[in-house]
């Protein structure tokens, strides 16, 4: 019979485990609000900006730029970002996302991986990528979002590639995340400068402080910019999400085995206990 010293030993062992459980989920919950609110008011900027682009068509006839124009030149390359993180402990999250993508790789000539665990998944199928970005920290700051978007928009602009889509996790709840698939470029801007209403708004003329191109193209990027740190940032919250639920599953899973391994201590040491009493009396008895 199984001594009863070894579920003391293992009882110990899932109680470091379970609170590293509850760590792991108190730090995760932690940053869902932030994460929401941050998605906010990234929206909301980026709904700001558009606003701005839209009255701008009604007084500049704008050049069309490189990031609104459709390639057609038989050369060029569909790229896809697959959206991810360096880290686990998030169910399915992943493996769903993966599984989304690989549905859709023949679409395009260049993958883009933003996180190590896409990629290890990837390579498990035997995949292959074209580029990942896997020295990333855990919340990604503004100079990554810069380094990886300053890649993707070089590329755009030296004709690597034609066109962007991007796969992520899409938050809808804390408990449900599904992977989603957007167009990133080229950028479709919605030119506005026959819509009147915009000009009987009660807003007036505006007065241009510098060439009307070199704010228009500087806004344009700038809308891109944010609405690409907006899609990894909801991401981000999708992934804390899911660890939230996870690691609770994982808390109660754990409890449950510590309850058992407890009832099986408890007995044990009954057991023992009642064989040595009884060898006593025997002994006893004996004598």
């Amino acid at each position: 019979m199984r001594s009863y010293l070894k579920y003391k030993e293992q009882i110990s062992g899932f109680g470091d485990v379970l609170e590293t459980v509850k760590v792991t989920e108190k730090i995760a919950a932690a940053n869902i609000h932030l994460l929401k609110q941050e998605v906010y008011q990234l929206d909301q900027y980026i709904q700001e900006i558009n606003t701005v682009l839209e009255r701008m068509s009604l007084f500049y006839e704008y050049k069309e730029s490189i990031f609104l124009k459709k390639r057609k030149e038989a050369s060029a390359k569909k790229a896809i970002i697959v959206l991810s993180s360096n880290k686990g402990l998030v169910g399915a999250l992943y493996h769903d996302l993966t599984s989304y993508m690989m549905e859709q790789e023949d679409r395009y000539d260049k993958v883009i991986i933003i996180g190590e665990s896409v990629a290890k998944l990837l390579e498990e199928e035997s995949i292959a990528y074209d580029k990942v970005f896997s020295n990333i920290s855990e919340i990604m700051t503004g100079d990554e979002v810069l380094e990886i978007s300053d890649y993707i928009f070089n590329a755009f602009r030296s004709g690597d590639i034609s066109s962007v889509d991007i796969i992520y996790p899409k938050f809808v709840s804390v408990s449900v995340q599904s992977p989603k698939k957007v167009e990133f470029l080229p950028f479709e801007f919605t030119d506005m400068k026959r819509d009147t209403k915009l000009l009987n708004n009660g807003l007036g003329y505006p007065i241009f402080d510098q060439k009307k191109e070199n704010i228009f193209q500087e806004l344009l990027k700038r809308y891109m910019s944010v609405f690409f740190h907006k899609i990894i940032i909801e991401a981000k919250l999708s992934e804390f999400s899911a660890r939230t639920v996870a690691m609770e599953h994982a808390s109660e899973k754990t409890e449950d085995m510590l309850k058992d391994l407890k009832l099986a201590y408890l007995k044990g040491r009954r057991l023992m206990k009642t064989k040595s009493q009884l060898e006593l009396f025997l002994a006893h008895n004996i004598i």
